[in-house]
């Protein structure tokens, strides 16, 4: 044997304490809710920084190379500026919560 307990129900089948895990899991998801909220990650707020903050300080050396501080930090500005934006635009795209049905998952 393997080790796994059997015990014979009312109807006469051979039930394994794996079945009963299952049925008891079964019972509390049913109450589980089916609507779940998306919460923002701070790791993938703080990763999206980092990454704006690497970029714009690439732009501001490649162009204070060749054309000064003045228009290298005008470039950081405007590449944090729209690196910034498009985050921020991509925030309000994201679903704010799922739905477990019937016919699958939706948004």
């Amino acid at each position: 044997m393997s080790g796994a307990r059997f015990e014979f129900a009312e109807d006469w089948r051979v039930r394994s304490a794996h079945n009963q895990l299952r049925e008891a899991l079964a019972e509390v998801f049913a109450d589980f809710p089916r609507r779940q909220k998306i919460r923002p990650s701070r790791l993938l707020w703080g990763a999206t920084a980092a990454f704006v903050a690497v970029a714009a300080g690439s732009v501001f050396q490649c162009v204070s190379a060749y054309s000064g501080f003045f228009d290298a930090g005008a470039a950081a500005l405007t590449v944090t500026v729209a690196l910034a934006a498009e985050a921020w635009n991509g925030e309000g795209r994201r679903p704010v919560a799922f739905e477990i049905g019937q016919d699958g998952l939706t948004t």
